[in-house]
C-alpha cells in the first residue's frame, strides 16, 4: 500500500469555515442589499409595514378570523384593495363592477 497514492478527493481537506462563509456572502450580499445598487429600491420596509397596519388593527379589533379560510379571504381582499388604491382606482367601484359583471368578463375589469 505504500507506493499507491490516495485519490485526490480523499486527500483534499475541506475548506475552512470562513472560506465557506465568504463564498456564500458574495452570492447572498447582492440579494440582501439591492438598495445599494439601485437608488429606486427603498432601504426600509416602512411602506410595506404601513400597508399592513389597517389589516392588523382590524384583526385586533374584531378578534381575528374564526377560520383559516376566513383569514386567507381577508388577506386577499386587503391585497386587492391596496393594489387598486396604488393604481389610482376606487376599490368600491371595482368591487361593484366585478359583482355586476359576467364571470367571463371579470378579468377585463380587474386583471390579475
Amino acid at each position: 500500500m505504500r507506493g499507491r497514492s490516495l485519490p485526490s478527493a480523499v486527500v483534499k481537506a475541506p475548506p475552512h469555515p470562513r472560506r465557506c462563509c465568504a463564498n456564500a456572502s458574495s452570492v447572498i450580499r447582492p440579494k440582501c442589499f439591492p438598495f445599494v445598487a439601485d437608488a429606486h429600491v427603498p432601504s426600509t420596509t416602512n411602506a410595506e409595514e404601513r400597508s399592513l397596519r389597517p389589516l392588523v388593527i382590524a384583526r385586533k379589533i374584531s378578534g381575528g378570523s374564526r377560520s383559516q379560510q376566513g383569514s386567507r379571504t381577508r388577506m386577499v381582499l386587503q391585497s386587492l384593495v391596496a393594489t387598486w388604491e396604488v393604481r389610482g382606482r376606487d376599490p368600491a367601484t371595482v368591487f361593484l363592477a366585478l359583482l355586476r359583471a359576467d364571470p367571463q368578463n371579470a378579468r377585463e375589469i380587474a386583471p390579475v
